[in-house]
């Protein structure tokens, strides 16, 4: 498999650059974004087609595949791009391959006046200035990713003001009871646990936090993680109370007092940890998707607006101006 390295390596004598975790550049006149997917690339040419026609791609793909049998695997038309993936030799120059590839995809777009793509991907008026990663590597008015970054930091502001640690802090509580509820009813009326159910505790105690708007930090996953033990705690101390109830025959009150006192001692903290063991690792479970989807969101949307302003470059960019890759 190539490296990440050899592959910049090999783009970059075509004049095409990374970006993060994509590579942009400009070939035969078409903004150009290379993305890897293993064991694939994909090749995006910007272009305005109608999406609903499937037949340029179809044809495309044909051509393709016809004169690159081994390195041309499809083509798929997505209306603002033109996407095509292909696969890699590991005897043939990789800079090789991708040159043949881009030149390949270009020429069979020019044969059926395929042109690139001459309108802003914003606000779809013509004459564009600049070359953007917004979605892809596509034409842009400056203006245009200006006003849509300033847009985005005002109201990623105006968000960020209304989000408390509190409040999300008592909606993963809340949350987090929601989620022990299914696991309450089993312990009061089937007198067992069901352990797949505490990978619901997690689940909902971030639905909480993010329901009532808590703030968007590595601090929330910290907050359900808390929340998560203490639900585990909870539970068992409930399942060892109705034991002992049924046990003694006490009624529910006084078997809690007596769980209570048990607990304390080092025989009852060896018996919660032993039966808790399975829990948690169910639970780790639901703290680990919790903790992607909160990852996953918690991204700075003005990051974000800025990672695309910063890309921004005049039209005539790219193979033509390799000073571009420096900035």
């Amino acid at each position: 498999m190539a490296t990440n390295q050899a592959i910049s390596n090999a783009l970059a004598r075509l004049g095409i650059g990374a970006v993060g975790s994509v590579y942009i550049g400009v070939w035969d006149g078409y903004a150009v974004t290379v993305r890897h997917g293993a064991p694939y690339y994909y090749l995006d040419f910007a272009v305005r087609l109608d999406p609903r026609d499937r037949s340029i791609a179809k044809s495309i793909r044909a051509e393709l595949k016809a004169g690159q049998p081994k390195t041309i695997l499809g083509c798929v038309n997505r209306g603002d791009h033109l996407k095509c993936t292909i696969t890699l030799e590991k005897k043939t120059p990789y800079a090789d391959q991708f040159s043949a590839a881009l030149d390949a995809i270009a020429q069979a777009l020019r044969s059926r006046d395929v042109l690139p793509a001459q309108t802003c991907a914003v606000c779809g008026r013509e004459h564009p200035d600049s070359l953007c990663l917004i979605d892809g590597y596509q034409p842009v008015h400056a203006a245009c990713v200006q006003a849509v970054t300033e847009t985005t930091k005002h109201a990623a502001e105006a968000d960020e003001r209304k989000e408390s640690y509190l409040t999300g802090f008592i909606g993963a509580v809340i949350g987090a009871f929601i989620g022990l509820e299914p696991c309450l009813l089993s312990i009061l009326l089937f007198d067992r646990i069901y352990t797949v159910l505490f990978a619901l505790v997690p689940l909902c105690a971030m639905w909480g936090y993010r329901r009532f708007r808590g703030k968007r930090s590595g601090a929330s996953i910290v907050i359900i993680i808390l929340l998560s033990l203490a639900g585990v705690v909870l539970l068992e101390f409930l399942a060892v109370a109705i034991s002992f109830k049924q046990e003694l025959g006490l009624t529910l009150v006084p078997a809690m007092r007596y769980t209570l006192n048990y607990l304390f001692t080092r025989v009852g903290v060896g018996v919660m940890l032993q039966e808790s063991l399975t829990e948690l690792l169910v639970m780790a479970i639901g703290i680990f998707v919790a903790w992607a989807f909160l990852a996953q969101n918690n991204h700075n949307p003005v990051s974000q607006a800025n990672a695309v302003r910063h890309s921004l470059h005049p039209i005539y960019g790219g193979k033509d101006d390799p000073e571009w890759l420096e900035k």
